[in-house]
């Protein structure tokens, strides 16, 4: 085998034919990538499954890739496939491609989303009201999530920046009225946390007080989700803790 198959992707090739393999053992390295993708690329399923019987690719599996550490993999995928926002949407419902690769901390793929293919960084999910019906009751959806969410909520302060100096609104506010540094602050993001803060992040920013008895993301209650201090106490991250205080959080 060639000297740049990974070890991982040499013993997997060693005991598996060609068309059995997962795209992603090869993620890694984008000689191996490239020479391998287009077996998989013939049949693309609109699908977030990661996998299929009929083989091919999945939209769920281009999302994986995004999260690839060799960043250059998802991009060819997406020039490849000439992935678009109009076919993301109508698998995912409302997330737009800039908002995948966000989530996966892609920063190749988001600036060519951006750069090139115009990508609005301040789209934003849907979202939805509690209802009541003849036929049952769901829960509100929280929604108007944009892509600085969810680079926040990955943690890649990169990607924040580049965000904010495109244009991103770093207080937009979700349906229950979170806020980026509310999703950093949750995922315990020291860097993003700061650099959410550099770009003038509102430290003390609550969420609508109408979503009191919602029990929130991970099954925190609204009392310890309803502002960024009261984030950080959850997570209980010192070093986070102290820089909201030093950017005037009250706690």
């Amino acid at each position: 085998y060639p000297r740049w198959y990974s070890s991982a992707a040499s013993d997997v090739y060693k005991r598996q034919r060609l068309d059995e393999l997962d795209l992603a053992v090869f993620a890694g390295n984008q000689r191996a990538f490239e020479k391998h993708a287009a077996p998989f690329l013939k049949s693309v399923h609109p699908t977030m499954e990661p996998t299929v019987p009929e083989g091919g690719i999945t939209y769920g599996k281009i999302r994986e890739i995004f999260a690839s550490e060799n960043e250059r993999a998802g991009l060819y995928l997406v020039n490849k496939l000439k992935l678009t926002d109009a076919d993301w949407l109508a698998v995912t419902r409302d997330e737009t491609l800039l908002m995948a690769a966000c989530e996966a901390g892609n920063s190749l793929v988001a600036r060519y989303l951006v750069e090139k293919m115009d990508a609005d960084v301040n789209a934003v999910t849907r979202h939805a009201a509690a209802q009541t019906t003849l036929f049952g009751s769901s829960g509100a959806e929280e929604g108007k999530l944009s892509a600085l969410f969810f680079a926040a909520e990955s943690g890649d302060a990169e990607l924040i920046d580049y965000l904010v100096s495109r244009g991103a609104r770093v207080d937009a506010t979700s349906y229950f009225g979170a806020t980026p540094l509310m999703f950093a602050v949750s995922g315990g993001h020291l860097n993003a946390v700061k650099a959410l803060l550099k770009a003038d992040a509102d430290p003390n920013a609550e969420m609508k007080s109408e979503f009191a008895d919602l029990v929130y993301e991970n099954g925190l209650v609204y009392a310890k989700a309803r502002s960024v201090a009261k984030r950080a106490e959850a997570v209980g991250d010192e070093e986070i803790i102290a820089t909201l205080k030093a950017a005037g959080a009250r706690f």
